[in-house]
């Protein structure tokens, strides 16, 4: 699923809050539209004490799973944040994906994703890598994809 990331979660404002999860191998359809229908259904109850989260979950190219919230409407607290950690461990064991490994790293060079080892990163200056610490939808929008220096 491509998705532009620029005009990506279009009734969120940039304040929104992200928190991005990086597979550890490219995802096909089938699973990529299990994974959508849960975190839809998810993003959709997703409560903070009791509080209805305004919230989305998007699948980008077929490897990057981003949750949004609208602060303004309410901020996730560190318990409901932990729900949505959870399900992304549950939906990875369902799916045999690991999505919490941090030393696989996914630059961009000539608009393909590659996947990197985070020791070998600066072999590939000059290129792009996915920045997954980001924490605001702006950011997500503007600069998700950072220079390799």
């Amino acid at each position: 699923m491509q998705l532009t990331y620029i005009n990506s979660f279009s009734n969120f404002p940039d304040e929104s809050e992200v928190w991005i999860y990086a597979s550890d191998r490219f995802m096909g359809s089938n699973e990529v539209a299990i994974l959508q229908e849960n975190l839809s259904a998810f993003a959709e109850e997703w409560k903070t004490h009791g509080k209805s989260l305004r919230a989305e979950a998007q699948v980008f190219d077929n490897v990057f799973v981003v949750f949004a919230t609208d602060i303004h409407a309410g901020s996730a607290s560190g318990c409901s944040i932990d729900t949505s950690v959870r399900l992304m461990k549950q939906l990875g064991s369902t799916l045999g994906i690991d999505f919490f490994n941090r030393l696989k790293v996914l630059v961009r060079s000539d608009e393909q994703l590659k996947y990197v080892s985070y020791h070998n990163l600066t072999d590939f200056a000059g290129n792009e890598f996915a920045d997954i610490s980001i924490k605001s939808l702006g950011q997500f929008r503007s600069a998700f994809f950072t220079p390799i220096q």
